[in-house]
Order: structure tokens, then C-alpha cells, then sequence
């Protein structure tokens, strides 16, 4: 079973809880997409071994908290995230120093829908006090779906928002101005290149038969079929011409900041 099955098996989970209504509520997406990233960017080079921190502590307002466990699905989601974030370390090539855990705890400076993340090299001891909250998750406003950070070529350093879907990915012209727009004057970059778009809660994206092609993961995309775009997921356009991060829901870093 691939990370990307057992993410999907993570939102089953999730779901039972999370259309509660009413109040903001955790973004899911955002959740899975931190996770893996926080794996990716707190990477250490020892040698030829690459490690990555094994336990995970995920902070949620008490409200939030009640409500997992009061419907009995606390431990049944960590099982889940635990196995989903293994799969995703193991599909890498990372090292941990341990197993893989995640702990949920309640946190009253939390208000309901945000999420606070520490990752850590140790394993989880419960005999030792942890420190929460280096990253802050905001709970969905509706307004950005997803977004592309651009790690190489055309805006590189930027992060582009998906506020509306389809979204097409294109070269701008004046007549021309696609929702991931890039100003090429080689026209390397079709005016229309791909386009990306949702399905029964599954994000995909598709070839629109550009000159130069799409890849996804390395894997060039066949022209004009329809492919998942899983989260975290390299995408880049013609010759490495702009190579974007695909990251789910809304996100916020701050740095050096406590609970």
C-alpha cells in the first residue's frame, strides 16, 4: 500500500469527526501536507544516511480534542497518521531514529480549527515534558485550495495561491492570463500547459497537449489524460522551466514561537 493509499485511509478517519459544522474546523489537508514537509525540511545529512525526525506531537484547541475523543476515534487517527507518515519517510529513503509516532494532546492557547506541529528526532518518551509549537496550521477560509512554491526557474521563491478550480498553468500574454501564469519569451511554456483541478476529493492534473510536456514526480505526463496530483508532489513544466511544490490547504510558519 503506497503513502498516498494510506493518507486517503487517514481521511476516512477524519471525516467522521470533521463535518461537524458550525465552527472552523482542522484543515485535513493542510494536516497531511505539514506533516510530510515538516519530514522534508527538518532533514539532516549524516554520512549517506539521510534523518528525519520520528515522533510528531499535533496540538489541537480542547474543543477539537473533545470531540475525537469523545467519538472514540483518537487512537484509530494517530494508528492511521503513524502508518501514513512511515510510508511516506520509508517511500523517501529517510532514516528515523525509532519507530514512527504521532501524539494528539489538547492545548487551551489553541483557538478551535488551528493546529500547532512540533516534529522531533527523539523518540516519544512519556516520562520527558515536550515543548509545543514551531508551526502553526490556520484552519480553512476558504479562499486558497492548494498552492504551488516554485523551488527552481521561472519565480523561483514564490508560492502561488489556488484560489479558484480548474486551475489552468500557462504562459502569460496580454491576452492570455491563466491562474499559474509564467511570462516566457522562448515560449517554452504553452498558453495553455496544464490544468489542475478536483475530483470527489482528490486533486489531479492534466496535459493540455503542451510542446514541451508536464512531470509529475519525474514521470512525464501523457497528453490530455487526467493523473493524481498527491500532496507534496515535484511538479515541473517543459525542461525543468519552472519546478513548483504542489502543498494542500493554508499555511503558516511561525518561527521560534511557543504555546
Amino acid at each position: 500500500m503506497t503513502a498516498a493509499d494510506l493518507w486517503n485511509r487517514v481521511r476516512g478517519v477524519w471525516e467522521r469527526v470533521n463535518p461537524l459544522g458550525g465552527r472552523p474546523r482542522v484543515d485535513y489537508e493542510a494536516l497531511i501536507s505539514e506533516l510530510s514537509r515538516a519530514a522534508d525540511e527538518s532533514r539532516r545529512q549524516i554520512g549517506q544516511t539521510t534523518l528525519v525526525p520520528c515522533h510528531y506531537l499535533v496540538s489541537l484547541s480542547p474543543r477539537d480534542m473533545d470531540d475525537w475523543e469523545e467519538g472514540g476515534l483518537a487512537d484509530l487517527l494517530v494508528q492511521e497518521l503513524e502508518r501514513a507518515l512511515a510510508e511516506y519517510i520509508r517511500s523517501r529513503g529517510y532514516r528515523v531514529n525509532g519507530a514512527v509516532t504521532v501524539r494528539l494532546e489538547a492545548n487551551e492557547r489553541l483557538d478551535d480549527g488551528y493546529v500547532g506541529l512540533t516534529p522531533s528526532f527523539s523518540p516519544y518518551d512519556p516520562q520527558q515534558p515536550e515543548v509545543s509549537g514551531e508551526t502553526v496550521l490556520w484552519p480553512p477560509h476558504g479562499s486558497t485550495i492548494a498552492s504551488l512554491e516554485i523551488v527552481s526557474g521561472l519565480r523561483q521563491g514564490e508560492t502561488i495561491a489556488i484560489t479558484r478550480l480548474p486551475a489552468t498553468i500557462g504562459r502569460t500574454t496580454e491576452s492570455n492570463r491563466p491562474a499559474v501564469g509564467f511570462a516566457d519569451d522562448t515560449r517554452a511554456i504553452s498558453r495553455r500547459h496544464a490544468v489542475i483541478e478536483q475530483a470527489e476529493g482528490r486533486f489531479f492534473i492534466t496535459d493540455e497537449g503542451s510542446l514541451n510536456g508536464t512531470h509529475v514526480n519525474g514521470s512525464r505526463l501523457e497528453p490530455h489524460v487526467r493523473t493524481p496530483l498527491p500532496p507534496e508532489a515535484r511538479l515541473s513544466l517543459g525542461r525543468d522551466l519552472a519546478v513548483m511544490i504542489f502543498h494542500l490547504g493554508d499555511r503558516s510558519t511561525v518561527t521560534g514561537w511557543q504555546f
